[in-house]
């Protein structure tokens, strides 16, 4: 009886089957294309960020598709308006032969086949230095800035380079790299130190390179192609003191 059973069962489900191998189901989505070069070579390992919510809002939820040894990438969207923006530690994106921080957009269509997302790289600068307490001890795990003097310089949203801010190590020391040209002014602190202090961290008042608090007297650092700035250091002045208010409505 089993197997008269079974027979029955593969007789009744062959025709399926064999329209389903003959007749596949096709994909609505579409085909993304393109390919990260610096200076006409391929860039392997780039992280390349699709999301299709507002200008500046990258979903947490972003898988990021890696590009293969020629820097070449491809991936599939089901239809809708994504950005696309890559993420390459050591370089800026450069377009029409300016540091770019504009995604590329895209509109994808069932079936559609996208080629050309292409971006171009360039080495970035590196700026480095030492933040010191006053007494000249290295200061710890303190974060500094690089804030951009020209506002057109200013990365968008939550897809900023890893170049905007870097924590100090263990001798004080902060690197910053992949630093597209133009002016900057160095600083460490939070324009609100309160805040700091609420993150558990010393209430550090902002100060800009060299030792001042006052972002008029700040010095700016000129970075040109990918030239390196060492002995930026600054000098942190003594932890504001933080009060808490309470009260009832």
């Amino acid at each position: 009886y089993l197997r008269v059973w079974l027979l029955s069962v593969v007789v009744f489900l062959l025709p399926a089957l064999t329209s389903a191998q003959v007749n596949p189901k096709q994909s609505t989505n579409g085909t993304v294309k393109g390919r990260v070069t610096w200076k006409g070579r391929g860039v392997a390992d780039c992280s390349v960020i699709t999301w299709s919510g507002p200008y500046s809002e990258v979903s947490q939820t972003a898988i990021p598709t890696k590009t293969d040894a020629e820097g070449n990438f491809r991936f599939s969207l089901t239809p809708g308006n994504y950005y696309v923006w890559i993420s390459a530690p050591n370089y800026y994106v450069v377009a029409d032969g300016k540091p770019s921080q504009t995604p590329i957009r895209i509109a994808v269509e069932t079936g559609d086949q996208i080629d050309g997302v292409d971006f171009t790289l360039e080495k970035g600068g590196v700026v480095t230095g030492k933040v010191t307490n006053a007494d000249t001890s290295a200061v710890i795990d303190v974060r500094v800035f690089l804030l951009p003097v020209q506002k057109s310089e200013v990365p968008f949203g939550t897809t900023s380079s890893l170049w905007t801010s870097a924590l100090t190590d263990d001798r004080g020391i902060y690197r910053l790299y992949g630093i597209p040209p133009g002016q900057y002014r160095v600083a460490i602190g939070d324009p609100s130190p309160a805040q700091n202090a609420m993150r558990g961290r010393l209430a550090v008042p902002r100060t800009f390179f060299p030792d001042s608090v006052d972002e008029a007297k700040a010095k700016a650092v000129a970075l040109i192609g990918g030239q390196g700035i060492t002995g930026i250091d600054i000098k942190m002045p003594p932890p504001r003191a933080v009060f808490n208010v309470s009260g009832r409505v």
